[in-house]
């Protein structure tokens, strides 16, 4: 017979009783039993960010402890000591005479929980200490970051690289940003080297001139009478490591510069503790381009077939530009204003030809893949891939895109995908063309760039398989969001200020991996979520927005479709598409999202618009939307593109922006947002271009031409008063 639920440290008189009728019965003899007391408290001694020092004196009583721990909100629990047997688990120091647990390699700033099982004389069943709601548990110290993913090198195109890595542990304490480092050689310039019979030598270095195929130095020895010609090859110095960049991002474009003389990298994170350890060096660069010999054969092949074709193109073009002579150009460049409505063109069929001209963009081909291109893109088996014909999630002239699973990709059993197909009959460009959008979106890895999961290739089956985008396209998100009469809208100002930043880091991401989007916009764009706690913008397109919305787009006479109302004035006049154009594109879609999705321009049709931008007009300001947001709008729309800012610069000043606004400011009425009033926004003066905001109130646009603030004390910051300098420069200028 067992007793349990007995209080420690207590003492109980225990009887036997026997009932021989209701009222009769005989008792024995009792005894009086004291049960033990709880045992001492597990007692922290001392802690770090990676061991913890304990104290615990067992009972005096006991035959065998064993002392256990795990972090909190786990039940493995893992040993720390056994008395019977004498030993102790890994990384676990035990100093039995002031009964102290020295436990190392933990993790920092993680909660850890310990408990002791205590087994009693004549007893099989452990005792475990402590009883709830007592707990003994603690949680170890913050520290530096631990040390990231080794660098991979990755060639995209052509001369251009990126280094990436996976994301260190913050330990504790969020990450500030990383350090990536080179390990760069400075090669010699080549020097003829001539010999003769009585000789002086002499060597130059290579600082002026640049490497030199080879890393060769050759040495010129002078005398009277020539000799010989000899070369030495020499190894090339190193300077040693070098910073070649500090941020947050987990990747880095490699500059130009650095190309030729850079061979290793190795990267470090930091936080409020300081530096991490750094990564394992990458391969050397060289492997990274060229990883083995059939690459250097496919490479051969491949720049022949390119030069084949290139002649072939050259030719058809000289033909078709000596039947065009003959064919009147009209005055006003081709415009017609009222040409039906046809199939859109997606990126690859904007304009190519007549006095359209294109920025050279690596990564934006039109030749037909290669089979190693396609052979490195991730494929899915058909058995892998489950789908309906009742999850349709749009349709349009190229093909039809769906809602699926895919079984066993990226370590999950499950992975809810947009699955997007061409309809029967395709063509075989039209293949190539998606063939070519899958492998232009493997290059993008980042957060807002919607994700490539896969292709599947099987039994002239062509499936793009892409992250699913369940909020749908941005456009149709914001216009299902708009309030109706007097009531408040579903987004506040920072939900939409939030989406601007989710735009512009992704653009941000596209600048520097020298890519021009060529069509940014609303209808572009894809929202993760309609939960605000999980969405996310990022810019990706199902293929559905040439369909879906026909009258975005235009066509001139003789040219492909164009997004008039976000070109800028270069793209239009000269079909010139730039990263600066894609700034000008880029304020629209700000504008957009301020209005809640409405459309540009909407007074005016497309030839009006076209003539309107030409002549430097741009977009009025909206309805609601904060005095610095209509400023960054209006610097994009700068009618020269040298006057633009970059995407880094865009993202920065959102950035600040988002930080000042409130939660709780709501869209109702169509005015003018009031963030703060009367306080001043210096945005970005530690960019390239400083730009700086006053914050009105209401419609007033007041500059304060006094020394000090609103009557304050505090002196006016020179940048304010450069603005000042500009505003009246303006004014001067337009009276």
């Amino acid at each position: 017979m067992n007793l349990t639920r007995l209080q420690p440290h207590q003492t109980y008189r225990i009887g036997i009783r026997a009932y021989s009728t209701v009222n009769a019965y005989s008792e024995s003899h009792s005894v009086e039993i004291e049960t033990f007391p709880d045992p001492d408290d597990i007692e922290r001694v001392s802690v770090n960010s990676t061991s913890l020092r304990l104290r615990w004196k067992p009972p005096g009583n006991c035959r065998r402890f064993l002392l256990q721990y795990a972090i909190v909100g786990q039940n493995d629990f893992t040993l720390l000591y056994d008395s019977e047997e004498q030993s102790s688990g890994q990384q676990v120091a035990v100093a039995r005479g002031n009964d102290t647990y020295e436990l190392g390699s933990l993790l920092p700033k993680t909660l850890y929980r310990f408990v002791a099982l205590i087994y009693y004389p004549d007893w099989d069943v452990p005792y475990e200490w402590p009883r709830e709601p007592k707990l003994f548990q603690w949680e170890t110290l913050a520290d530096r970051p631990s040390a990231p993913g080794r660098p991979v090198i990755t060639q995209l195109r052509s001369d251009v690289y990126k280094v990436s890595w996976e994301q260190a542990k913050d330990n504790g304490a969020p990450l500030e940003a990383y350090g990536l480092e080179a390990l760069v050689h400075q090669p010699h310039r080549p020097v003829r080297s001539l010999d003769r019979a009585d000789s002086t030598e002499h060597s130059e270095d290579a600082d002026d001139d640049g490497p030199s195929p080879g890393n060769e130095t050759r040495t010129w020895r002078a005398s009277s009478a020539w000799t010989s010609l000899t070369t030495t090859t020499v190894m090339p110095e190193t300077s040693g490591w070098n910073q070649v960049y500090n941020g947050t991002d987990t990747y880095w474009i490699i500059s130009d510069r650095l190309i030729v003389h850079t061979n290793l990298f190795r990267v470090r994170a930091r936080n409020s503790f300081g530096w991490g350890p750094y990564s394992n060096e990458s391969l050397p660069m060289r492997e990274a381009i060229y990883s083995s010999d059939s690459f250097l054969m496919l490479a051969f092949v491949g720049l022949l077939v390119i030069t084949v074709t290139g002649i072939t193109i050259a030719v058809i073009c000289v033909a078709l530009r000596r039947n065009e002579k003959h064919k009147p150009f009209p005055a006003d460049a081709g415009v017609h204003a009222h040409l039906p409505d046809v199939e859109l063109a997606n990126l690859r069929e904007l304009p190519r030809r007549g006095n359209f001209v294109h920025s050279n963009n690596i990564l934006y081909g039109t030749s037909s893949l290669f089979t190693a291109e396609v052979s490195l893109l991730p494929h899915i088996r058909s058995d892998q891939i489950y789908m309906t014909s009742s999850s349709l999630l749009g349709s349009g002239a190229f093909g039809e895109v769906y809602e699926g699973i895919v079984k066993g990709v990226d370590g999950e059993a499950e992975t809810l995908v947009a699955i997007k197909t061409l309809k029967k009959g395709a063509k075989e460009h039209e293949k190539q063309e998606l063939l070519q959008e899958a492998q232009l979106m493997s290059n993008f890895k980042h957060k807002h760039i919607t994700r490539l999961v896969g292709v599947c290739l099987e039994a002239d089956t062509l499936l793009i398989i892409m992250e699913l985008m369940q909020g749908g396209d941005l456009l149709s998100y914001l216009r299902r969001s708009r309030p109706l009469p007097g009531q408040a809208a579903r987004l506040t100002m920072l939900d939409l200020i939030s989406m601007c930043q989710d735009v512009a880091s992704g653009c941000r991401y596209l600048e520097e991996m020298h890519f021009v989007h060529r069509d940014l916009a609303c209808r572009n764009c894809l929202v993760s979520s309609t939960d605000p706690r999980d969405r996310v913008v990022k810019i990706g397109d199902f293929g559905l927005a040439r369909d879906i919305y026909k009258n975005d787009y235009y066509r001139k006479e003789g040219e492909g479709l164009l997004p008039v109302r976000w070109m800028s004035p270069e793209s239009l006049v000269d079909g010139v598409f730039t990263s600066q154009s894609d700034i000008w594109a880029f304020g629209v879609l700000l504008w957009e999202i301020m209005t809640l999705g409405e459309q540009p321009y909407q007074a005016k049709n497309n030839v009006e618009v076209l003539n309107h931008v030409r002549e430097g007009g741009h977009l009025d300001r909206p309805k609601v939307c904060p005095n610095e947001m209509f400023e960054l709008m209006k610097y994009c729309w700068s009618f020269s593109p040298d006057e633009r800012p970059t995407f880094r610069y865009c993202l920065e000043v959102l950035e600040v922006l988002r930080e000042n606004t409130s939660e709780n400011t709501q869209i109702i009425a169509p005015y003018p947002a009031k963030l703060h009033q009367g306080k001043v926004s210096v945005i970005g003066l530690e960019t390239s271009r400083p730009h700086v905001y006053i914050r009105l109130q209401g419609h007033q646009q007041t500059l304060h031409h006094s020394k000090t603030w609103f009557g304050t004390s505090v002196l006016k910051p020179s940048a304010i008063a450069l603005l000042e300098q500009r505003v009246e420069m303006l004014a001067e200028k337009c009276c």
